[in-house]
């Protein structure tokens, strides 16, 4: 029995805020994987990114399950997990020894990857602007595969491959005009979005794909968008990629993997998140019939519900009719609601009592912006001065959003594993602000 499950007085958060059982109140303090929220901020300060290992843990085991059992007797089938969700590197370390692939999307992240401990072969390289150099450098770190966004870009890809004495590996990702019902801002698969090739355009790029010196056809790739809580958008884009494999097919262009991407949502407020044997069923659904094995590339959904960001009330203020709690967080650790007017659960560190108050708030931080706001008028209880409260489902795109803007510095990331903590990187100081820049002579 872990640390988190040893006592009966651990509460859970309602599922989906609960970090799959790991995220509750104990004793009346919210409490992450055994550790109090309370004694993190003492030890570290805030703002501040908690982390849970397990939590990421039981994600990836609660997907990779689901595709075991979807795909049985059928073809071969990965998980990469999608870097670009939260880079923390021992979240990265624990994935990678889970098992897990890598989905990147830069030359960056590739290199975060293979330090964390992920095989470069395990590693897709993504993205709509791959950089010459950083494909270079990806084909001599024997990158095990790349999705080309372009027809261009193939003719980039192969010229990079002679020149470095490789034969590249590469998908031609799809896409299939399907609306993912998400967020604009993070919806990837309508006709007109900058993300990949038109289908009407796939069949000659496939054929160019084949007769290429420098490539190997690695299948195609598809990615719609991101937080998707619906199965009609997979389904539709799955559906027309079975198609694209027929096609090829019967021009005698050989294709027997398909990577089908991400975008599993998760609870950020009332969403009823998709369930993984429904989505991993819906994959089988394609691949078994068509024989083609599979790589999927989630990234929110195993890292979103394992973090939160933790701040302290610094002020209350009235405004007209308005009460106005200001936080020492701001849209600089999470521009989530400042950029996608995105919602995330504010609960106070120490549980309110049955008999608390509530009233309807403005939740703000202390940059010198007018959207640095989390939320208008939230009924919360009664907040003071000193108070910490805790931002729920903050594991992705969080500290990997995060900015320097009026010259804040970062805040610490803290992982904790089964009562146990440790500081992955510490909070910025002054001279973090300064590395790097020098004075031209004329200055000095």
């Amino acid at each position: 029995m872990s640390h988190a499950e040893q006592t009966d007085n651990f509460a859970p958060l309602s599922p989906g805020f609960d970090a799959h059982g790991l995220i509750g109140y104990r004793d009346g303090v919210l409490t992450i994987d055994g550790i109090s929220a309370a004694a993190i901020a003492e030890a570290y300060g805030t703002p501040a990114y908690v982390f849970s290992q397990r939590a990421a843990e039981r994600a990836y085991d609660k997907l990779t399950t689901a595709l075991d059992a979807a795909m049985s007797d059928g073809p071969a089938h990965r998980v990469c997990y999608a870097v670009k969700a939260n880079t923390n590197r021992a979240l990265l370390t624990a994935l990678a020894t889970q098992g897990a692939g890598a989905d990147v999307v830069s030359i960056g992240e590739a290199k975060l990857s293979i330090a964390a401990g992920f095989k470069p072969a395990d590693i897709v390289f993504s993205g709509v602007g791959k950089h010459p150099d950083e494909i270079t450098e990806a084909l001599r770190l024997g990158i095990g595969q790349l999705n080309a966004e372009s027809v261009s870009e193939l003719d980039v890809i192969g010229s990079c491959a002679e020149a470095v004495g490789v034969t590249a590996k590469v998908a031609l990702r799809v896409n299939p005009d399907v609306d993912a019902q998400t967020h604009a801002k993070i919806s990837t698969g309508k006709m007109g979005d900058k993300f990949g090739i038109p289908m009407d355009q796939i069949v000659d790029a496939y054929r160019y794909l084949c007769g290429h010196d420098h490539l190997t056809a690695a299948g195609l790739a598809v990615h719609i968008g991101s937080q998707i809580t619906a199965p009609e958008p997979f389904e539709q884009a799955f559906a027309k990629i079975a198609e694209l494999v027929g096609k090829l097919r019967d021009r005698d262009l050989p294709i027997d993997h398909l990577d089908l991407g991400g975008g599993l949502g998760i609870r950020y407020r009332n969403e009823t998140p998709i369930d993984p044997a429904a989505w991993a069923n819906a994959i089988a659904a394609i691949a078994k019939p068509l024989n083609c094995s599979v790589t999927v590339e989630p990234g929110r959904y195993i890292v979103g519900p394992s973090g939160v960001l933790l701040a302290t009330v610094l002020y209350v203020k009235h405004a007209g009719d308005r009460r106005i709690i200001i936080l020492d967080a701001s849209m600089t650790e999470l521009i989530r609601p400042s950029l996608y007017d995105a919602w995330h659960e504010i609960i106070p560190v120490i549980e309110p009592g049955d008999s608390a108050e509530y009233e309807a708030v403005d939740i703000v931080g202390p940059v010198c912006e007018s959207g640095d706001t989390f939320a208008q008028q939230r009924e919360m209880p009664h907040l003071r001065p000193g108070d910490q409260v805790a931002f729920l489902t903050a594991g992705a795109y969080s500290n990997v959003m995060a900015s320097n803007y009026n010259a804040r510095v970062k805040p610490p990331e803290i992982i904790i594993h089964d009562g146990k903590h440790h500081e992955v990187r510490p909070r910025e100081d002054f001279a973090a602000l300064l590395a790097g820049q020098t004075l031209p002579d004329w200055l000095k």
